[in-house]
């Protein structure tokens, strides 16, 4: 099976201490949309290998895509291995982070990632302290996504972002009353999208919960989805304290 949420921003214990982690198994996988975060350094570095190692120790996979609360320099040391068809970097034996314009196969459906976003809190931020310019996806990584779509005729089963496309973001921010901001990776979603068939898009970034009409686009923070093998998605829990 696979679980779906967004970001936790180098907090686990609201997922992992869950119940519903003590009965996942080899086959099932919990992936985080953006802002991980439990790869920073400094004072906190202790605590993330704690929990990091905890989940090594667990039989299930977890994967992430980056958002723009990482510490990308760290992230960048870590090996790039295949895994489920595309590129992954291998945190420990089942934590993965997948790679901007990969597409995976996970329990027989196909997933396209491409983390990144702006902060519009940079300003308050220390370069390659707190915040780091590799936020935003590069002309390379922009191009290779393109390519990989390219390669499955603009067909995939699941999209997984960190934001969204410009479109959905002007509609979300005027229902809930957002401020705009200028964000690249927004733009480079919306050409991505272009004539691109999908189920289901999941992203995080805005820290709110909620699913557009159709149902096909979510937009997840606390909560946690079950994304069952015949389609069916639905909310298991919420991580919220």
């Amino acid at each position: 099976m696979i679980y779906i949420t967004g970001d936790i921003h180098g907090d686990p214990e609201g997922l992992f201490v869950k119940p519903f982690t003590k009965n996942l198994g080899a086959g099932d996988y919990v992936i985080i949309c953006g802002d991980f975060g439990m790869v920073w350094g400094g004072k906190i570095a202790a605590v993330h290998k704690y929990w990091l190692d905890h989940v090594a120790a667990k039989p299930y996979k977890l994967l992430f895509i980056d958002g723009n609360h990482e510490n990308f320099d760290m992230l960048s040391a870590f090996p790039t291995v295949e895994f489920a068809g595309g590129r992954v970097q291998k945190l420990r034996p089942n934590i993965f982070h997948l790679l901007r314009g990969e597409i995976y196969t996970l329990a027989g459906q196909t997933f396209f990632c491409f983390g990144g976003a702006h902060s519009i809190d940079k300003s308050d931020r220390a370069s390659y302290l707190s915040w780091w310019p590799e936020e935003i996806p590069s002309a390379a990584e922009f191009k290779h996504a393109q390519d990989n779509l390219a390669r499955v005729h603009h067909r995939v089963d699941y999209m997984l972002t960190h934001t969204v496309p410009e479109m959905l973001f002007q509609s979300a921010a005027r229902q809930q009353r957002w401020g705009d901001d200028y964000c690249p990776v927004r733009r480079m979603l919306d050409q991505l999208a272009e004539g691109l068939t999908y189920k289901a898009w999941f992203a995080g970034h805005m820290h709110v919960d909620m699913v557009n009409s159709d149902k096909h686009f979510y937009w997840l923070y606390h909560d946690v989805l079950q994304l069952a093998p015949d389609g069916k998605i639905t909310k298991l829990f919420s991580r919220k304290k």
